[in-house]
């Protein structure tokens, strides 16, 4: 029971019998999972009640007449402070790339240790000198201001910006049958609780990595929160009043920002696997908890034993430096770990961190309550050495997370669920209608598949390696529209005329090429080992290989990490390739320009079969001119699609003006094949030459190839290019030309595919909205 002074908050007596109870009230309240209201709400909403309710709190406590006002309003105010904290790692995960991650997730941690660590100092002194009403007050005025700050941010929760675009979309279209795949959507009371609070509990209680970063920051955390009572008693000894005593804290906070270089060099990390194009673990970015484990197990027993009672005459100064230790390694653990949830659980990373703030805000709302008894009853070195002991303990998580970190990852059902809810909801965060139109604008939309991440490109488009046609400014062209542009190696007399044109196409564009290097059947085959060496010489990482026994090429492509992609048109002749040890293989079907192969199969039975019997991935070839081609393939198990006939038909194709003409008029009808006799099947334009080609092939008594020979020079269909007469010689087409009816520039083409692509894939995820899994 409070006396009657204690129950004037006037008095001080009243401020020290309550310091403690409140803030534990606050912080247990602050544990609750409000955070994930947040997916069905949004994250602005939220923020901006969050911080009122917190500020008209603040006000409500800084003029309560009694304790039990206050008692109350620092529950309310501890519910409404949940709700930012719960959620901000969700922001980070809307906002920022795994790069940006790393700077964004520390300036949160930095700035909350710090809090944490200013707080009892900045208290402290303001309780002394102006009253301990004056706390609140300047919370109101500090809150108040943010409140009105939050009116101008912007929601970030992809799946609800998709659905306001959606919505838009609807109502200026008047088609209301367009839906979202929203993973969110809640459409009654008990939906809502599951996901509110159902699932943070489920999550750690079944995800071992959910488990032991809340165990973890818990801890860690509810550390700082009993320094507020134990320094205090330690630093009594040596003399120290309240307010310097509250000045221990000034070592923590400098070992908190220390932290900056251990961020350095995750991003250090972080541009070395962006230059060779690989994807960026969440395992990667826990050096700083590997390096705060141990350290803080060392501040911890350093502290404990140069302090008093049991160690005497150490000056003071001696055990505060391992509170520098305890700083950074505080620091490390909320950092570190708190990415590694937002990175391992992508869009759900609020409901993995609501589990962990709320055994977080139980540790740091109990240790408070036993802080001073401990200390004192145990003595301070005893006591710290219990705390020095967990620490040690602790030492082995990071071996454990580093070690199996991604296999516990691959094998978690909810972890595969949140990445596949994050790629279906990674769209232009800025979608807007067109002035002129219904379409959303996905022009910043990011596909993200096996090629992408390998090749590092921002779409999941490779140009296909023509004859005649690959040369640098159409390569470059596709490059520098988010694609992967292709020199054909053969299209250049000599390899060091190959040297000159990767040389060149250099200086057009500063994005990732290739060179297709093609073995045809030949009398007098060119020297494929010298092209090779060329493309190994100039430094380039990926090469398409085409034709008949590629293995020596590829040997000698591989000897450097060479990125290779074989064209294949069976699924037996993939499997062969794959044993080459190719990265991709480029499935090309039936209705492809070129070489078709012998079997007859088309990309809707050929790509199913690669997707049921392949294990390398792949890309598929033959019959793609628009976004609609490119969701289907990406829907068929494809990881992007190469396109050849297409890309002649733009601007920058380097073949004359009537040839794209030619195929602007042409149908799908269009395309004739040739020397189906000699077992070498080519799709051509049909033409006059095709079609004397075929009656030749078919007539023939003899099946001598000499007879047909001058009809398919690839000489004379060089000329066809430059001169511009369709009828001169033979050129491949594939029966794609029936889908072009315009000669774009490359980087209009591009965008108008992913946003046909972008379209089509929401479209076809409306039409099935699945139940979450959690």
């Amino acid at each position: 029971m409070l006396n009657e002074s204690e129950n004037d908050p006037k008095s001080p007596a009243a401020y020290e019998s309550v310091s403690v109870r409140p803030v534990s009230w606050y912080l247990e309240k602050h544990g609750l999972e409000m955070g994930d209201s947040n997916y069905s709400f949004g994250r602005k909403q939220l923020f901006i009640a969050a911080t009122i309710s917190y500020c008209v709190s603040s006000i409500a406590i800084a003029r309560a007449s009694n304790v039990s006002v206050i008692i109350i309003f620092r529950f309310i105010s501890g519910l409404a402070s949940a709700v930012p904290t719960n959620i901000v790692a969700g922001s980070a995960e809307d906002l920022f790339h795994a790069g940006h991650r790393i700077w964004m997730i520390y300036a949160w941690a930095l700035t909350t240790n710090v809090g944490a660590c200013v707080g009892p100092i900045f208290g402290t002194l303001v309780a002394e000198s102006l009253g301990w009403r004056w706390i609140f007050y300047l919370s109101t005025i500090i809150t108040g201001l943010w409140s009105v700050l939050l009116l101008f941010i912007k929601e970030s929760r992809p799946s609800q910006l998709l659905s306001k675009a959606v919505a838009e979309v609807c109502k200026e279209s008047g088609d209301s049958t367009l839906r979202t795949r929203n993973p969110d959507h809640a459409p009654d009371f008990r939906t809502f609780a599951q996901v509110a609070l159902i699932r943070p509990v489920r999550l750690v209680c079944t995800e071992p990595i959910v488990f032991i970063c809340s165990i973890l920051t818990a801890v860690v955390y509810g550390l700082l929160y009993l320094f507020t009572g134990a320094l205090p008693i330690v630093y009594k000894s040596y003399g120290f009043t309240p307010g310097q005593a509250s000045l221990s804290f000034v070592p923590l906070t400098l070992g908190i920002f220390s932290g900056i270089f251990t961020r350095f060099y995750d991003h250090r990390i972080y541009k070395r696997r962006q230059q060779k194009s690989q994807e960026l673990e969440p395992e990667d970015k826990l050096t700083g908890f590997a390096i705060g484990a141990p350290l803080l197990a060392i501040g911890l027993w350093w502290f404990a034993w140069t302090i008093p009672p049991q160690v005497q005459g150490v000056p003071w100064i001696v055990s505060m430096l391992p509170l520098l230790l305890v700083g950074y390694a505080t620091n490390e653990f909320g950092c570190t770990l708190t990415g590694y949830i937002a990175d391992s659980y992508t869009v759900f990373a609020s409901s993995a961190f609501a589990s962990t703030a709320f055994l977080r805000a139980i540790c740091c709302a109990g240790f408070p309550l036993f802080a001073g008894r401990m200390f004192t009853a145990l003595t301070a070195n005893e006591a710290s050495s219990i705390l020095a002991a967990v620490a040690s303990v602790f030492c082995v998580a990071p071996v454990v997370l580093l070690k199996y970190g991604k296999k516990i990852r691959e094998r978690s059902p909810f972890a595969k669920y949140s990445l596949e809810q994050y790629r279906h909801n990674e769209v232009d965060r800025d979608a807007v209608l067109d002035d002129d139109s219904t379409h959303l604008h996905f022009t910043n939309m990011p596909f993200h598949t096996k090629l992408t991440k390998a090749l590092g490109i921002q779409l999941p488009i490779v140009q296909g390696g023509m004859q005649w046609v690959g040369y640098a400014e159409l390569a470059s062209a596709v490059s520098n529209a988010g694609g992967l542009g292709i020199l054909t190696a053969l299209t250049q007399p000599t390899p060091e005329d190959l040297r000159k044109e990767i040389q060149r196409c250099r200086t057009m564009t500063k994005k990732p090429f290739g060179v297709n290097i093609t073995l045809l059947p030949s009398i007098n085959p060119p020297d494929y080992g010298a092209y090779a060496q060329v493309v190994i010489d100039e430094g380039i990482k990926i090469v398409e290989t085409a034709g008949n026994s590629p293995g020596p090429v590829i040997k000698m492509l591989k000897a450097v990490d060479t990125i290779i992609i074989h064209k294949c048109t069976t699924i037996r002749h993939a499997e062969s390739a794959i044993k080459l040890g190719v990265d991709f293989l480029s499935i090309d079907g039936f209705e492809c320009a070129g070489h078709v192969g012998e079997t007859d199969i088309t990309n809707f039975i050929l790509l199913s079969r690669a997707r049921q019997s392949l294990k390398v991935p792949f890309i598929a070839s033959g019959g793609f001119a628009d976004g609609q081609g490119l969701a289907a393939a990406l829907s068929l198990g494809a990881e992007g699609i190469n396109m050849g006939t297409r890309f002649m038909c733009t601007v920058e194709a380097p073949i004359h003006k009537n040839i794209k003409d030619e195929i602007v008029k042409a149908s799908e009808v269009d395309t004739q094949l040739v020397l189906r006799r000699w077992k070498n099947t080519s799709r051509l334009y049909k033409n006059k030459v095709t079609a004397e080609a075929v009656k030749i092939e078919q007539e023939s008594k003899t099946g001598e190839f000499a007879e047909v020979a001058p009809y398919v020079s690839g000489k004379r269909g060089r000329e066809v290019f430059i001169n511009g007469d369709p009828d001169y010689g033979v050129w491949t087409a594939g029966q794609v030309i029936g889908l072009i009816h315009d000669i774009p520039t490359c980087d209009e083409l591009c965008k108008r595919i992913e946003k046909e692509a972008a379209e089509t894939l929401s479209k076809a995820a409306s039409l099935y909205q699945p139940s979450s899994k959690l």
